[in-house]
């Protein structure tokens, strides 16, 4: 499968499961759940990957779920140190009868899960106004739902404001030449200027949807536009302007932001977590760069799924419901800095976060990813870029590297 960063699915947003929500303070308020009637002997297994508090939000979210859904006796947790480890290990462990019943993924891959028959269609579909932006059609496949959506966001730029200052610059870039000229200034004052994680697809996907082009699902991505969008980020990389993480000998790109090892990188609200034991960088995140003439970028959303192969699919799509509802998202909200993806959440969100308050108007002009469901076309783009940037094949071009 892929090198790709985390796809968390989604769980219906069932008001029903609710408990009381202390959304604006940093507290939880407990109060009474509703029981629902199902047989005894569940041992709930949940797959999970990632940093940023993913696991501390979703245990702490998960408090009750054996109360509020009877027939859970017990919840095990199965956590992956990667992204890439999730999305490799899950299926080979299914087809081994290693089942989880519930996993965390996001609006990237799911379609790979879903095309494979791995996930479990919800039964109903909730009210799509409840949620921001389209982010419920993004767990919507073949008009059926395969998650809930726990969050909304789209894609960030990320400026360590105190190199920022230290090298004299002011006006935080807007356009990706400007981030080009800015490069230039940071180099020259000893810094880094920027981490493009090319280990991860998601990245360059933002530097295509920016330059106007995208994957288009695996058909025709040796365009125009795309070919611009590489040639960018070669450039980048030719002139000492950037550095990726395994450069850095780090998993991912916020490790090297966070290792101050970069001044810019491309990203999302889960810097906000992953930043959070780390108060002596001050950074600022900002609108994704853009192009004269284009300004796409992605909708990210992460959601809990039930697989097809739960042991109990009813208890699984009920305890998924308990984790995706609304005090579910506030505690996420607070742990990781993941923008709730119910409306009724986004004024205590920006209340939480005034600097990200532009995010509000950003979330009805993004879209998916776009991926092939035969993610193996990405790999071998993937790997071409790596294998020039990496000084093995100097001479691929990009009209190379997209043809597949």
């Amino acid at each position: 499968m892929r090198k790709k960063l985390v796809t968390l699915m989604g769980a219906v947003a069932v008001a029903a499961v609710f408990t009381a929500c202390s959304i604006a303070g940093s507290e939880v308020a407990e109060a009474p759940v509703k029981k629902v009637e199902e047989e005894k002997g569940v041992v709930l297994k949940i797959a999970l990957w990632g940093a940023s508090g993913e696991e501390k939000a979703l245990k702490e979210a998960a408090r009750g779920l054996e109360e509020a859904v009877e027939g859970i006796d017990s919840v095990v947790w199965e956590q992956y140190p990667s992204v890439k480890e999730f999305y490799n290990t899950i299926p080979i462990e299914t087809a081994i009868g290693k089942i989880p019943d519930i996993v965390i993924l996001n609006n990237e891959e799911q379609k790979t899960f879903i095309d494979a028959g791995m996930l479990e269609a919800f039964d109903e579909m909730p009210d799509g106004g409840q949620y921001v932006g389209n982010v419920l059609e993004e767990w919507r496949y073949k008009d059926k739902l395969y998650g809930i959506p726990i969050s909304a966001a789209p894609a960030l730029f990320i400026i360590n404001e105190d190199m920022w200052e230290e090298a004299g610059l002011t006006d935080f870039p807007e356009t990706w030449e400007q981030v080009y000229e800015d490069a230039k200034v940071l180099k020259e004052k000893g810094y880094m200027p920027l981490c493009i994680d090319i280990g991860n697809v998601y990245h360059v996907t933002q530097y295509l949807l920016s330059f106007g082009g995208g994957w288009n699902q695996g058909v025709d991505m040796n365009t125009e536009e795309n070919r611009r969008a590489i040639s960018f980020i070669l450039k980048m990389f030719d002139e000492g302007l950037a550095v990726t993480a395994l450069e850095e000998g780090k998993s991912w790109d916020g490790e090297v932001f966070n290792a101050g090892k970069c001044v810019m990188s491309t990203g999302g609200t889960w810097y906000i977590g992953a930043l959070k034991d780390t108060p002596e960088i001050h950074y600022r995140m900002i609108r994704m760069p853009r192009t004269e003439n284009c300004s796409k970028k992605t909708l990210h959303s992460y959601g809990i799924s039930v697989m097809s192969s739960a042991g109990n699919k009813e208890v699984a799509k009920k305890a998924a419901a308990y984790l995706a509802r609304e005090e579910a998202q506030a505690i996420r909200m607070r742990t990781t800095g993941d923008c709730p993806s119910l409306r009724t959440l986004q004024d205590a969100y920006f209340e939480w976060y005034p600097e990200l308050e532009f995010m509000g108007e950003d979330l009805s002009d993004t879209g998916g990813f776009d991926y092939p469901v035969d993610l193996s076309i990405l790999d071998q783009v993937q790997d071409k870029l790596e294998r020039r940037i990496y000084g093995k094949e100097p001479e691929l071009l990009p009209d190379d590297i997209l043809t597949p």
